[in-house]
């Protein structure tokens, strides 16, 4: 649904609000085809939630909420059984929401909105969009630090990702330990097996039918696990995998840390005990990825900023790999990393 807010960003008419829309949503299916093998499609009729100056809607020109007005409003223009999924978007203040987690396919999944002053380009469609969207397909909060932030938005079990984090469930831009200013486009490994199990539940339970699948006829690529690594502590390490496509795709590689702990940030110098140490990064094709990367190495220094600093005491580290082609990311290896004094 565009209130008119969002609209007016593109022209003010409901032809132009509906080609912001579609800009918007081919944006979400270049990282979520490619991240968890999903599509969304536009449904037919949606000019019919798309507001204007001189049709406001039920909801107003800003949405607020989340609220049972925006479902209400999708359902009567649509009809509930016509959609999987909705989401109400604007072009005003700052921010979104979501209820409850993981609404998809059920009688709440278009209780969730995004507005924002500058609805256009990434800085809406992948910080904010993508991640309230993140949260209606089952996916948590990944950043374990965000000091300044609410209790209530940690979530314990995927907070894999230090200080801010920086994919699209995390926080980036937003904390006082910022990693970076905006969100990389890319899920972390954590959020692909939430929204894996969460899609897959509605095929298995008695939870409403959710999408269709289509087969890709994409083969899967034979990959040779590594083995688990044992070093000192404080010494830099390597993790590398070895993998082929049948189909002759390229492959992109990402490595990334898994571990959960208490909150807070680690440090250039050491860490809680519990956080995790290595932040993500978007996916390469390299297969190999150095802890703590090469510049920090070579300068003789060894001194690296947090979030890819080494670990200071002796460990257990546990990290993933996930590999992505022609649209499709597969599951990852998890490799321990054991660190002794």
């Amino acid at each position: 649904m565009a209130t008119s807010s969002y609209t007016n960003l593109f022209g003010g008419t409901v032809a132009a609000g509906l080609s912001g829309v579609t800009t918007l949503v081919n944006r979400l299916n270049g990282v979520y085809e490619r991240d968890v093998a999903l599509r969304f499609v536009l449904v037919a009729n949606n000019d019919l939630i798309v507001y204007t100056n001189s049709n406001v809607g039920p909801i107003g020109a800003i949405p607020t909420g989340p609220n049972p007005i925006i479902q209400t409003t999708i359902d009567n223009a649509i009809g509930f059984a016509n959609y999987d999924i909705g989401h109400a978007v604007g072009g005003s203040g700052g921010g979104g929401a979501i209820t409850p987690l993981g609404n998809v396919c059920t009688a709440q999944k278009s209780q969730g909105f995004t507005s924002f002053d500058t609805a256009i380009g990434d800085i809406f469609d992948i910080d904010f969009v993508s991640h309230e969207l993140g949260h209606q397909l089952g996916g948590s909060h990944t950043w374990n630090g965000c000091s300044d932030q609410q209790a209530g938005q940690w979530t314990a079990t995927s907070a894999m990702e230090p200080s801010s984090g920086t994919t699209i469930m995390a926080y980036a831009g937003i904390c006082s330990d910022n990693l970076q200013p905006n969100s990389d486009a890319n899920l972390h490994a954590r959020t692909f097996t939430q929204l894996v199990a969460r899609l897959a539940l509605d095929e298995t339970s008695t939870a409403p039918t959710c999408g269709s699948n289509t087969p890709t006829g994409n083969q899967t690529p034979n990959v040779t696990a590594a083995a688990d690594l044992t070093i000192p502590e404080q010494t830099p390490f390597q993790l590398t995998v070895a993998a082929n496509d049948p189909d002759g795709d390229v492959l992109v590689y990402n490595w990334e840390e898994l571990d959960t702990g208490t909150r807070g940030a680690p440090t250039a110098t050491g860490d809680n005990g519990t956080a995790p140490l290595f932040r993500s990064f978007n996916p390469t094709t390299s297969p190999t990825r150095n802890f703590p990367s090469l510049p920090y190495i070579l300068d003789n220094s060894n001194i690296p900023p947090a979030t890819i600093s080494l670990p200071p005491a002796a460990g257990k580290l546990l990290h993933g790999r996930t590999l992505a082609e022609s649209g499709e990311r597969h599951p990852r290896d998890e490799l321990p990393c054991h660190c002794r004094r």
